[in-house]
């Protein structure tokens, strides 16, 4: 299956018209996927009734929406631009065979209890608006806000805010920073001062 945003189409063998909005958010969503070949989970998208989401252990890409063009289900993403997404069914053996399964991103400790109609975050006494100021800007922001002993990944926060109007620091930065959209949920996590990454 294919999806682009220039012409807001769906390759699935129908050729139907799909919004350019739930485009955009496939393919920001896989842009969370991850590409280390010894996390096998990791490399896929998984689409769930109401929502579809992505992780590489560092970042999550949640969006909350439902599209009927995708069961739910696990999908490989063999090629992925900021206007194109390649998807189809993954039919591979059983993940938990490869050394793994998919996250369960519903754990309290990994996805914090959320409402996006307003806004809010729970355990976030901080946000940062990602309105009119360039990604230089809106990254330096959100660094002031964080704790002095952490910091994060310029390349995956750019790739993270895309889309996105507010990022919230939680009381324990470590625990990593929520980005809010509309229907978009993003989750990264920062690296210690000092470490490799």
């Amino acid at each position: 299956m294919i999806f682009e945003v220039q012409n807001l189409w769906v390759n699935n063998n129908k050729s139907r018209v799909v919004w350019g909005e739930i485009a955009k958010s496939l393919i920001w969503v896989a842009g969370a996927v991850s590409r280390d070949d010894l996390k096998p989970a990791l490399m896929l998208l998984k689409v769930e009734e109401k929502r579809v989401v992505a992780t590489d252990g560092h970042k999550l890409h949640l969006w909350d929406g439902s599209f009927n063009e995708l069961s739910p289900g696990l999908y490989c993403v063999p090629r992925r631009t900021t206007r194109r997404l390649e998807i189809y069914k993954y039919d591979g053996p059983e993940l938990s065979g490869l050394g793994g399964t998919y996250p369960d991103i519903d754990k309290p400790h990994l996805l914090p209890t959320y409402d996006l109609k307003k806004q809010t975050v729970e355990g976030c006494s901080k946000s940062v608006s990602l309105y009119d100021t360039s990604i230089y800007a809106r990254y330096a922001q959100v660094i002031r806000a964080m704790d002095p002993t952490v910091t994060i990944n310029f390349d995956k926060f750019k790739g993270t805010a895309e889309g996105m109007d507010r990022v919230f620091v939680r009381d324990d930065s470590i625990r990593g920073l929520v980005f809010m959209g509309k229907q978009r949920i993003g989750l990264l996590m920062p690296v210690r001062v000092g470490d490799d990454w």
